[in-house]
C-alpha cells in the first residue's frame, strides 16, 4: 500500500497496437526512488515489447487505496524531445547531463582543473599553443600576459624579443633593444630594476630609472623613498642628477 510503480507508454511500428503501455516490475517507497530505476527497468524488460519502439512518456503512479480505487498519476516524463531517430536515446545535451562519469581524471579527454594532469602533447589554444614544456604564440603579432585588468605585462614579439610594460621593442621605436622596460615617469612604479640573492632581502643592486636626469645606480643599497643601505660595511652610489655625474 502507498508504494510508487513505474508505467512506460510507447509507439511502435505495430499497425493493429500502435501505443501501447508496459507496467513496471517493482514497487517503490518514494518517488524519488522510482525515478532512479527508469533506466534499470527498461534494461530488465526482457523480451522487447516490439521490434521497433520509441518511449513516449513515463509515468509514476502510486496506490494508497488497497487496490479499492484506480492508482494515482503522480508525475508524468516526457521522453519525445529527449531522443533522435538512429541516434542514442536520451542524449546529454550539457554537462550537467552526464552520468556515470569516475572521478579518476584518468580519462584521455579529461583534463583537471587542478592543473594535476600534464598534458603529453601540444594543445592549440588559437591565438597561441601550448605546448608540453612551453607556451608559443602561433602567428607574428606575438606573445602578450596581461593581468586581469588587460594591463599589459610581458610581452614576447616575433623574433624573440621581450617588453615588460610596452609591446614595442625598443619603446617608441628609438634606439636599439632585445629587452625593453617601461613603466610610470618620475614614481615608485617606474622601470626599475632590483636585484637580490637568497641571503636576505635587501638588494644587491639597483637601477632607479626614476626619470630623465635623475638615473642612479645603487651598489649594496636602494631607494625606497630614501636611501637605505644593504650592506653594513660599504655601499656605493654613482648618480646622474641636474645634468651632474656624481
Amino acid at each position: 500500500n502507498a508504494k510508487y510503480m513505474l508505467y512506460f507508454l510507447y509507439a511502435t511500428n505495430d499497425w493493429e497496437f500502435p501505443v501501447q503501455m508496459v507496467q513496471g516490475s517493482a514497487a517503490y517507497n518514494t518517488k524519488a526512488g522510482a525515478l532512479d530505476a527508469v533506466n534499470d527497468e527498461i534494461v530488465n524488460w526482457g523480451e522487447l515489447p516490439s521490434a521497433e519502439f520509441l518511449l513516449l512518456y513515463v509515468f509514476v503512479m502510486r496506490e494508497i487505496s488497497g487496490g479499492t480505487a484506480n492508482l494515482q498519476i503522480i508525475e508524468i516524463t516526457d521522453y519525445r524531445t529527449t531522443q533522435t531517430s538512429g541516434g542514442i536515446a536520451n542524449p546529454a545535451t550539457d554537462h550537467g547531463g552526464l552520468i556515470g562519469l569516475g572521478d579518476e581524471g584518468d580519462h584521455l579527454y579529461a583534463l583537471l582543473h587542478d592543473g594535476t594532469r600534464p598534458l603529453t602533447a601540444d594543445w592549440d589554444a588559437g591565438a597561441f599553443t601550448i605546448k608540453v614544456d612551453t607556451i608559443q604564440a602561433t602567428n607574428g603579432n606575438g606573445l602578450r600576459l596581461s593581468d586581469d585588468s588587460d594591463t599589459l605585462g610581458v610581452f614576447v614579439q616575433d623574433g624573440g624579443k621581450v617588453g615588460i610594460g610596452t609591446a614595442t621593442i625598443p619603446h617608441g621605436g628609438a634606439g636599439y633593444a632585445m629587452l625593453a622596460l617601461d613603466g610610470a615617469n618620475a614614481s615608485a612604479d617606474g622601470p626599475h630594476i632590483q636585484i637580490t640573492t637568497a641571503s636576505n632581502d635587501y638588494p644587491l643592486f639597483q637601477l632607479l630609472a626614476y626619470s630623465h636626469d635623475n638615473i642612479a645606480l645603487l651598489f649594496d643599497s636602494y631607494y625606497d623613498g630614501s636611501w637605505k643601505s644593504s650592506d653594513a660595511g660599504s655601499n656605493f652610489i654613482i648618480k646622474k642628477l641636474n645634468d651632474t655625474l656624481t
